[in-house]
């Protein structure tokens, strides 16, 4: 018997429960009515995005374009709207405000219950878990970019990118798939720097836990999966990005 030890289910739930207390001051939601976030780019692109997110969600279609701004916007490609992101046809039903603290909430508390678990599995301490869990959703890193709805998404998908990968002697062939999953899901959210930096550290990850030859045809593997599953965001976003007077 371990006296004074949680049980992990109701550690898992205190955690997220801490998460999502965390996330709702690190989004400073105020209730249904208001103030909102309204800042930098939020009401010059995420609002009128979310505005069109939430026709488009509750038309039942995918927001792929729309003509009212300049000569036609791209939003499947410009990514501020994460037009293959499924979970975006769910939340943008709501209206266009209560949808963008909604979506800004729940990743946040996703982000924080992951990060919590790869601490403990990392640790193997719960209060370890917890500090971890705070720090990944109250940092400043990611509060001060709360206006920009799609780098919390992609944010939110790190630490359950690297769960799976974190086995010794190395990691599983169901572990890899879900991780190779994983990256493929935090593509469509289309933040594709986050979607970069974060498969180039999950293939850190892999070479160090296992440098051997067989861990190249894992991260082959892992790259292949993620790359197939973000395809239908990533292409277009590379295409639109090719025309941007940036690409220079």
């Amino acid at each position: 018997m371990h006296h004074g030890r949680p049980r992990t289910p109701i550690a898992i739930v205190l955690l997220t429960l801490l998460s999502l207390a965390a996330a709702l001051v690190a989004a400073r939601v105020a209730g249904p009515g208001g103030p909102w976030l309204w800042y930098y780019d939020m009401p010059r692109l995420y609002y009128p995005a979310a505005v069109w997110a939430h026709q488009a969600a509750t038309a039942v279609r995918l927001p792929l374009w729309n003509d009212q701004l300049g000569l036609g916007f791209p939003l499947y490609a410009e990514g501020q709207i994460g037009a293959f992101y499924l979970p975006n046809m769910l939340l943008f039903r709501l209206d266009p405000l209560t949808a963008l603290d909604v979506t800004r909430t729940l990743h946040l508390t996703f982000a924080g219950v992951g990060a919590g678990l790869l601490a403990r599995r990392i640790s193997g301490s719960w209060l370890g878990a917890a500090v971890a869990t705070l720090g990944a959703v109250l940092s400043g890193g990611i509060v001060g970019k709360l206006e920009w709805t799609d780098v919390v998404v992609a944010y939110a998908w790190i630490p359950w990118i690297f769960l799976p990968l974190v086995r010794r002697p190395r990691p599983s062939r169901v572990g890899l798939a879900l991780a190779g999953i994983a990256w493929g899901v935090q593509g469509l959210a289309a933040h594709p720097t986050t979607w970069l930096l974060t498969g180039i550290g999950a293939i850190v990850l892999l070479i160090a836990i296992a440098p051997r030859r067989q861990t190249l045809l894992r991260v082959v593997g892992f790259g292949t999966l993620g790359v197939a599953v973000s395809a239908v965001q990533l292409i277009p976003s590379l295409l639109l990005w090719s025309l941007s007077p940036r690409v220079g």
